[in-house]
């Protein structure tokens, strides 16, 4: 009869192994057991227990790929065929998984292929036969057995059984026993037990056989003991130390050991255990003699100070300074192992390292490592170490010297000189950027009077339709021009008081509306003042950037918080953001629970078309770029602070003190309820010259529209002695904004007058000095705050 052969898959999907079977059965292979995992957890436990002859993976499976797996196979020397079968990739990852050891790469589209590619490895185990077990003669120790107890013989493999007949032989008076171990891990019923653990239990036969191996060792242990027989499932031996209850509840100090087999697909556990207050009686006669001497000195010592034994790496006795360093109570540390407590963090070569080099010259002097306290928190030391033999065992005295102030000072010092070379870099950049982004404005600029020349002498409408399509990619050139400017610091921008809370509360209401559902999304706003001097557009491009990034890295969900602090620890400040900065400070957080900022990112977040994304969408790398320059261009600071759990952007603004924001807004008042003045507005677009009529008719002012240069000069005409200011477009057709303008002075050398402007290469910014006045410009989209300081500014009453 064939052997059954075992395939395991590897994929998170169920519909995938129904396929397989569906496949492989209609090929002829009926003597097949597929079993399918979807964790390396299930993985490592069924290579163990399944013991497959063919493996079948996905190349990506949740939280790792089939390269990893290759890599522990081969790690751990299993040598099993291996079929990756997965969707379409690049060519890269294909070759990747061929160098790494797959068998065969098979794509998923292509899965009528499959049976005759992987014929040859079921062929290959299917030739042989099934696994003999030896029955080799029983042990003369085992002629007490009971009839209905299996013979040794009967549960282990040949070598197994040789192997714990010699040990029986010369340990027969401790304690061993066998048991299964679950799918989880959890030690089973005893399925055999020898002679002296039911004398040194007080269990007879049948009442030991109905136990299961927890319930011998004492309750407060039990814990401890399950966790240990559970890592079975992935290490091949244990040893600790635990307390075992005989049935009248006497209490013995134990020391078990543990070791695996398997049988027919299943996992057993062998435990020897050693009585060990003999050996603890006379170690103590010896080590007490050692200890009298040495006491004083052990505890009364400033620094922190350990004996452990060599081989365990347990702790035998600790200081009060050891104890009070690292919080734990000292019936917590004696007789657990260094890793038991987890007292090393996750950089442990170091002290792997240290032990190297302390077998070999027998001691080892002040070599820094980090170790955790009880409440989890990170510590710095200078490791001292020195073998010494007592009473035949092997200790080291180890003594740690604390470093952690002078660590941080450091962490301090690297990360305030990485600041001032980063602001060096950025203040290079931003003069080569500016230089670049007003080149470039000037080539949007040409290309747009070329467009309009063009525009102005066709008719036809497929060229017009070009026309329009380079338009629309030069003005998006100038938008990129325009960031540049903004991160180089050499924008116009707008500036007045303005509050944060506003602006958040308006950036609030979008952000709820187009963000994901899976994200959960909070704003508070704390500060009971938060006017600050700044540009609103600039702000609101600031805030919506930064929100923007933390919502996209969040792409499985997670929660976003923005927060409006005041901020009035003006110490904790200057060691965060450098020295001389102003008293009052406002503060936005924006914290993401996303996947964090690497350390060699954070480095170069803010360099323009500087991203971390594969496809980076709208700003294309000028995102967090900009965000820098409009926090420079507000005199503010910005910190970042960033971790696998999360990133935390805070961005700090001079707070305007609160009776000047009042004065100004008082002023602002003043103007808008102007209601004897009339102001004409000439502007060829509907929606722009509405938006201007609504801004200045709602502020009290009486408004006169028209829609042309030729309108707009015969409307003044007509209204000389009533218009005290006249608001025209800059680039009116036929005649534009600067000519009417011109007329308009010929008419009258002292009327005021304002130029209004789309914001494009070719529309500059710079005042028009047209006979011998010099006019002011505004641009669209037009701000209410912004029209109306103008106004103001043009003393029009």
């Amino acid at each position: 009869m064939p052997k059954l052969v075992k395939i395991l898959l590897l994929d998170h999907h169920a519909e995938t192994e129904k396929a397989l079977q569906q496949i492989l059965a209609a090929n002829g292979h009926q003597t097949i057991s597929l079993i399918r995992v979807d964790s390396f957890s299930e993985l490592k436990f069924q290579l163990g227990c399944f013991q497959p002859d063919l493996i079948i993976s996905d190349y990506q499976i949740a939280g790792f790929t089939a390269i990893e797996v290759l890599d522990y196979l081969k790690h751990n020397k299993i040598l099993i065929p291996f079929v990756i079968f997965t969707n379409p990739a690049s060519e890269e990852i294909a070759a990747s998984c061929i160098k790494a050891g797959a068998s065969e790469y098979i794509l998923k589209s292509n899965i009528s292929s499959l049976p005759a590619r992987i014929s040859p490895y079921i062929n290959c185990a299917s030739d042989f036969a099934e696994p003999i077990c030896f029955h080799a003669q029983e042990h003369p120790l085992h002629a007490h057995a009971k009839d209905d107890m299996p013979t040794l013989s009967s549960l282990l493999p040949e070598d197994a059984y040789h192997h714990l007949c010699d040990l029986l032989t010369s340990q027969s008076q401790n304690i061993i026993f066998i048991f299964e171990l679950s799918k989880e891990g959890a030690p089973e019923q005893f399925i055999y037990f020898n002679e002296a653990t039911c004398q040194k239990l007080g269990y007879s036969y049948h009442e030991l056989k109905n136990l299961f191996p927890i319930e011998i060792f004492s309750i407060g242990c039990c814990h401890t003991v399950q966790k240990h027989y559970e890592s079975l499932t992935s290490q091949p031996s244990i040893c600790f130390f635990a307390e075992l209850t005989t049935k009248e509840g006497l209490a013995i100090p134990t020391e078990v050991r543990g070791f695996t087999f398997m049988k027919q697909s299943r996992i057993y556990a062998i435990s020897i255990l050693q009585d060990a207050r003999r050996q603890a009686a006379h170690d103590g006669v010896q080590q007490n003699l050692f200890l009298e001497k040495f006491s004083p000195i052990f505890h009364l010592a400033p620094i922190p100070i350990a004996i452990l034994s060599r081989t365990e790496l347990m702790f035998m006795d600790v200081n009060d300074n050891f104890i009070e360093q690292t919080g734990w109570e000292k019936d917590e540390i004696l007789g657990k192992g260094v890793y038991d407590l987890h007292l090393l963090t996750r950089k442990q070569f170091k002290f792997s390292q240290a032990l190297k080099i302390l077998d070999k010259q027998g001691y080892i002097k002040e070599i820094e490592i980090s170790y955790r306290t009880k409440s989890g928190e990170i510590h710095y030391c200078l490791l001292s170490c020195k073998l010494f033999d007592l009473n035949g065992k092997e200790c080291l005295l180890a003594m740690c010297h604390d470093i952690s102030h002078l660590k941080h000072l450091e962490f301090e010092k690297q990360r305030k000189t990485a600041r001032k070379f980063q602001t060096q870099k950025m203040l290079s950049l931003c003069t080569l950027t500016e230089g670049i982004a007003h080149d470039f404005n000037n080539l949007m600029g040409i290309i747009m009077l070329a467009i309009d020349v063009i525009r102005t002498s066709t008719t036809d409408p497929e060229q017009l339709n070009r026309l329009k399509i380079i338009a629309n990619a030069t003005e998006r050139g100038s938008a990129i021009a325009r960031k540049l400017l903004i991160f180089s610091q050499s924008d116009d921008a707008r500036f007045a008081p303005i509050s944060l809370e506003y602006i958040l509360k308006n950036l609030e209401t979008l952000v709820r509306a187009t963000s994901p559902k899976t994200i959960k999304i909070y704003f508070s706003y704390s500060a009971k003042h938060s006017a600050v001097f700044g540009d609103a557009e600039q702000l609101s491009e600031l805030f919506s950037n930064l929100i923007t990034n933390a919502i996209e890295a969040m792409p499985h969900g997670g929660t976003l918080r923005v927060e409006l602090v005041q901020e009035t620890n003006k110490e904790l400040l200057e060691l965060t953001l450098g020295e001389n900065i102003p008293d009052h400070l406002i503060a936005v957080r924006v914290i993401d629970s996303g996947h964090g900022i690497s350390e060699e990112a954070q480095m170069r977040i803010f360099e323009p078309f500087f991203t971390t994304k594969e496809s980076p969408k709208g700003s294309g790398g000028l995102g967090l770029a900009v965000v820098h320059g409009i926090v420079q261009n507000h005199q503010g600071y910005i910190d970042l602070q960033s971790s696998p759990s999360g990133t935390i952007f805070t961005i700090y603004f001079p707070l305007l003190p609160e009776a000047e924001s009042q004065k100004k807004a008082t002023e602002m008042l003043h103007y808008r309820k102007k209601s004897e003045l009339t102001i004409l507005i000439i502007d060829h677009n509907q929606a722009d010259r509405n938006n201007l009529f609504n801004i200045i008719k709602g502020a009290g002012f009486n408004v006169i529209e028209v829609d042309s240069a030729l309108s707009g000069l015969n409307t003044f005409k007509a209204h000389l002695e009533e218009i005290d200011l006249v608001i025209a477009e800059l680039h009116l057709p036929i005649m534009d904004g600067e000519t009417l303008c011109k007329k308009i002075l010929e008419i009258n050398p002292l009327q005021k007058v304002i130029l209004s402007y789309e914001p494009s290469p070719i529309a500059e910014t710079r005042p028009r000095t047209l006979c011998n006045r010099t006019l002011d410009m505004i641009p669209k989209p037009f701000q209410a705050d912004d029209i109306l300081n103008i106004i103001s500014k043009s003393s029009i009453d």
